[in-house]
Formats: structure tokens, C-alpha cells, sequence
């Protein structure tokens, strides 16, 4: 069975590491990048493509609402998951997963954002 590869935006290191181990730990693939304009980098250059993206919405320069809005103009059926430590102050068309939160929470919140 083709393990999915998830691509995990934070521009917190910490954050971002963690988030990869515990998709790894859980049988996805996952590549991370620190910052939007690296995460628009590979999701346009990867092949096979990307099945999720997930992205902190809090991040320099674009934003991962920003980011998740440029990547469905490019592939309009694109997975996204937004993870964020604040509320927010608009509601948006994406699942959004609270932080802190659990390997098995995070790995439902994908499992659902897949399906």
C-alpha cells in the first residue's frame, strides 16, 4: 500500500520536526519546509504529488491561509489541513486543528482531511 506523502509547513523548527515524526511514526510520508515560499517550492516540484497539505497559519511573510489559497489556485483539489495555536478570527473553508495537540489527534485530523 502507497504510504501518502503529507507536506508539513511551520515556520517553527520544533513544531515542524515533531509534526513530521509523529505522521512518520503513524506509516505517512512527510517532508517539511520551514516557510511558505519553500513549501510552494516543493509542492510544485514534487513528484508524485503531495496528498495533504498541512500548514501552521501563523508564518512570516505568507500566511498559511495565504499559502493554502495558492495552492488550490494551482491544484483546486488539493488536501489542506490549517494547525494553529490562536483562535480564528474569520472562519475559513479548511479543518483547522488546534494546538497543542496529540500524535493521534493530529494523525485523525489528516486522516479526515484525506478522506
Amino acid at each position: 500500500m502507497e504510504r501518502s506523502l503529507i507536506l508539513v509547513a511551520d515556520d517553527e523548527a520544533a513544531i515542524r520536526n515533531v509534526m513530521v515524526a509523529m505522521l512518520e511514526a503513524r506509516g505517512y510520508s512527510a517532508v517539511p519546509a520551514p516557510d511558505a515560499a519553500s513549501a510552494l517550492e516543493l509542492f510544485r516540484s514534487r513528484q508524485p504529488a503531495f496528498k495533504l497539505l498541512v500548514t501552521d497559519i501563523d508564518m512570516p511573510d505568507m500566511n498559511g491561509i495565504e499559502l493554502s489559497q495558492t495552492v488550490l489556485a494551482e491544484v483546486p483539489d488539493a488536501r489542506i489541513l490549517l494547525v494553529s495555536g490562536k483562535p480564528l478570527p474569520q472562519a475559513t473553508r479548511f479543518p483547522l486543528l488546534m494546538k497543542p495537540f496529540t500524535a493521534a489527534e493530529l494523525c485523525q485530523a489528516v486522516t479526515s482531511a484525506l478522506a
